[in-house]
């Protein structure tokens, strides 16, 4: 497993966010997870990749524990992230915050900034190269977000509702680089509200409720399973 999650716990006072979770996630797939509002899926994320301590359980990443690092280790450890509300450098050109993450770098600033961009030819906005953060659409400031972090070529990626406000074009085209990723290697944790793309693209789904893991397996067992139906719709 390149991760494994177990008996996770995170309090705040006396909330439980994330209740005796049990995760394992296999090399080379899209792990879809999904709950409604408050489930704990963005704090589990954010136990994973640093920002939070939990107060019980473990967290290993190809075999090593990484639970109490610092989020910049997990990040060199092969572990990228992106956020519900995309966190750019607003006031810095578009290709500065792809050449962010990678400033200590031993490749020299040309290879890097040819690196960065392929990227943005990718996702179509390499004509945007010189434009600031902050002119951007908030589909657009995503899919920066998204190319950046693949500027230090992280292993993992977990993606946090990626596809928000997101122009259906722009929507096709993150499905499609996530896809071509998968094939190349990469291993991503989805979690979204848009149950469409995460049925179409993960080949497992794992649901939460008010902090803990209330069913797993493929999309098409996830669909009818009252246990899902239950928690979003109530009884």
């Amino acid at each position: 497993m390149l991760l494994e999650v177990e008996n996770l716990t995170k309090k705040f006072g006396g909330l439980i966010a994330v209740d005796d979770v049990f995760l394992e996630i296999r090399k080379e797939t899209i792990t879809g997870l999904i709950g409604p509002n408050g489930s704990g899926k963005t704090t589990l994320l954010n136990c994973i990749n640093g920002f939070y301590v939990p107060e019980n359980g473990t967290i290993r990443y190809k075999d090593k524990l990484i639970q109490g690092m610092k989020p910049h280790q997990i990040a060199n450890a092969g572990i990228g992230r992106t956020f519900q509300v995309p966190r750019i450098f607003k006031r810095m050109t578009i290709i500065e915050n792809l050449m962010a993450p990678v400033l200590d770098s031993e490749l020299p600033d040309s290879s890097l900034r040819e690196k960065a961009l392929e990227y943005l030819e990718r996702v179509n906005m390499a004509e945007l190269k010189d434009s600031l953060g902050d002119e951007l659409s908030g589909g657009q400031q995503k899919l920066l977000e998204y190319v950046r972090l693949l500027m230090f070529d992280p292993d993992m990626v977990l993606l946090d509702e990626p596809f928000s406000g997101v122009h259906p074009v722009l929507k096709s085209m993150f499905h499609n680089e996530i896809l071509r990723l998968r094939e190349m290697g990469k291993t991503f944790i989805l979690v979204s509200h848009d149950l469409v793309s995460v049925y179409t693209l993960s080949e497992e789904i794992i649901v939460l409720d008010l902090g803990k893991v209330i069913a797993r397996g493929k999309p098409e067992d996830i669909k009818y399973d009252d246990r899902v139906i239950e928690a979003y719709l109530g009884r």
